[in-house]
């Protein structure tokens, strides 16, 4: 098969004139701009503005950059077009001029743009007096702040109080503009939580800073490193308790329950955790020394509270008063001393013949009928340290018989004890 092919009929068809002329027309602009002029003009975009502080005035000022260090800058570069088509951002460095930055406040610095790589020779940065950036200065300083907690919408439920509000943290360093820093007055852990509780509780929270007229603040640029903020709602439970008191060296087989008497405070409020206030059902005021009961005496007792329980009105001390109605006194003396638990080691003789002046309290019935040959003096060797040879030991008074009367007093016998061989 042969194929007959004519250029001349190719030059008829218009279309393919025109193809061929752009093509002719390319070939032509190559030529001249790699023979003629073979150098161009560009734009170079988003160029990073590096701030460099290292050996700067505002370095020796104690500055650091606030605000404003994450700018860019396009410019224009001149070279050979064969080399000016492959550049990017990467292949320059753009600073600002920092002489100017003396104090803290906000700056319009000139930018300069230079090549990275000084030992290209085929294109230059076209020199431009509108680069600039415009940046905040401020000192860097970092402080710490006292941390309060806050839950205003947080109720305790009835019975119950809002005893305290803690965050998990008492501290908080802050590092930023010393201009911001000094705007603080408070560190504020808050949660705006709307809940009814009747037990511990533990949510998040938010920190806030305040001013001195209490106003919020929008710190942008303070940082800190805890992000994460806890509330401790502590809520105590209510409860009013009895006084109690009890009595020591009391005679055997007295009956107290006869002995009236009467606190300044009968019962205590009280307030903490739940678990620990309902297994409290009085509060004991410590004990008294019975021969110390006379008629009308009065001992004042201190109010001692277990651990984590609160003292709501403040009742630090109750005094204990023996009522004096229906009570008579008497002195008698003693002859019957009797003594008990005799020690193994020891051969003893109590030398004392009679205790004179004894002075007893009781309700008045007993005591008008009540004569010395209804005492007796027990001397109970069992807790007394002998010795050979003549010591004082104490004596417990008794009365026979189911008479409501005691003793007021120490008294104490003469012995005689000597060492078994």
């Amino acid at each position: 098969m042969k194929i007959n092919f004519s250029f001349s009929k190719l030059l008829d068809n218009d279309k393919f004139v025109r193809l061929l002329a752009v093509f002719v027309a390319v070939i032509a602009w190559f030529v001249v701009s790699w023979t003629i002029d073979p150098t161009a003009e560009v734009t170079i975009s988003n160029i990073p503005v590096i701030f460099d502080l290292e050996g700067t005035t505002a370095e020796s000022y104690g500055l650091n950059v606030i605000e404003g260090d994450e700018q860019t800058v396009d410019i224009k570069v001149t070279g050979k077009i064969y080399k000016i088509g492959n550049l990017t951002a990467d292949d320059f460095i753009a600073t600002p001029k920092l002489s100017s930055v003396t104090k803290p406040g906000e700056y319009t610095l000139s930018v300069e743009v230079a090549k990275i790589n000084l030992q290209e020779t085929d294109y230059e940065v076209v020199p431009s007096y509108s680069l600039k950036v415009d940046a905040y200065f401020d000192y860097v300083s970092e402080i710490s702040f006292d941390i309060t907690a806050r839950a205003e919408n947080v109720t305790a439920e009835e019975g119950f109080v809002k005893e305290a509000v803690l965050s998990d943290t008492n501290k908080i360093t802050l590092k930023g503009p010393q201009s911001e820093l000094d705007k603080i007055s408070k560190c504020v852990v808050e949660t705006d939580s709307d809940i009814v509780i009747n037990d511990m509780h533990v949510l998040e929270g938010e920190l806030v800073f305040y001013d001195q007229d209490n106003n919020i603040l929008e710190l942008e640029h303070v940082t800190y490193q805890q992000q994460k903020f806890e509330i401790t709602i502590q809520i105590y439970k209510h409860k009013v308790v009895p006084f109690t008191v009890s009595f020591i060296n009391v005679p055997e087989g007295l009956d107290l329950s006869r002995l009236d008497y009467y606190l300044s405070e009968d019962a205590i409020e009280i307030s903490g955790p739940k678990d620990t206030v309902d297994s409290i059902n009085e509060i004991s005021l410590g004990e008294i020394d019975f021969r110390k009961a006379n008629i009308g005496a009065m001992f004042a007792q201190d109010v001692t509270l277990p651990a984590g329980v609160v003292n709501v009105n403040n009742t630090n001390l109750v005094t204990v008063t023996i009522d004096p109605t229906e009570l008579a006194k008497i002195q008698l003396s003693v002859k019957n001393i009797s003594p008990i638990n005799l020690p193994a080691e020891y051969d003893v003789t109590v030398t004392t013949e009679v205790i004179s002046n004894i002075n007893i309290v009781g309700h008045e019935e007993d005591i008008s009928n009540l004569s010395s040959n209804d005492l007796i003096a027990r001397v109970d060797f069992q807790s007394v340290e002998l010795s050979d040879g003549q010591q004082r030991v104490p004596v417990t008074i008794y009365a026979t018989g189911n008479k409501f009367v005691w003793s007021v007093g120490e008294y104490t016998v003469l012995v005689n004890a000597t060492k078994k061989q």
